[in-house]
């Protein structure tokens, strides 16, 4: 399906070039769609990480500083963790394993939390007006700064939009969870 070196889904990618038809079985279809999630997840954490350094990188207040740090901690830890192919449990059990859910559920309270640490703390930012300085001429573009509190300002707020990115890719990955258990006893319909 994958290697370590091209995560992309090769199978799907010979498939669509030589016209075949797409994947019938629906709790394959599930898991598909749940690796091509953690791939959007990845890249999501691929920004947040580089935005989080930026934010870090123009010494900010501790309140940001600790937000900042807060998201690159959970963006490279979402990078660099192994990106297991999940599989259902057994040839009668077609649930993720149990592990999967545990990670899945860990990862969703991450994002969250990181989202929202980074959109609360980010008022940190007014603490830098420098009210010594007179407003000057700029032109047409008038109170649109370019100065280090836009920066920061705008890069809080990117970072927190990729969180969020990478939080509904893992609130997508849920959906695997509506795989019916199976069921005990004999099986009724022929």
């Amino acid at each position: 399906m994958s290697s370590p070196i091209c995560p992309m889904p090769l199978g799907e990618i010979v498939r669509d070039m030589l016209g075949k038809e797409k994947e019938t079985n629906p709790v394959k279809r599930l898991y598909d769609d749940a690796f091509k999630a953690d791939i959007g997840k990845w890249i999501a954490s691929c920004a947040v990480i580089g935005l989080s350094a930026g934010i870090m990188s123009k010494h900010p207040g501790h309140n940001l500083l600790a937000a900042s740090a807060y998201n690159l901690a959970v963006g490279a830890l979402h990078f660099f963790a192994f990106k297991i192919p999940v599989r259902p449990q057994g040839l009668s059990n077609p649930r993720p394993p149990i592990w999967y859910v545990l990670i899945l559920a860990l990862s969703t309270v991450m994002w969250l939390a990181a989202l929202t640490v980074i959109f609360v703390l980010r008022e940190d930012i007014d603490a830098y007006n420098e009210s010594s300085l007179g407003k000057r001429r700029t032109g047409f573009v008038g109170d649109i700064s370019t100065g280090t509190v836009a920066m920061l300002d705008n890069l809080s707020i990117a970072c927190g939009c990729f969180g969020i990115c990478a939080f509904l890719f893992c609130v997508y990955q849920w959906k695997i969870k509506k795989i019916e258990p199976p069921k005990d006893g004999p099986s009724t319909a022929v």
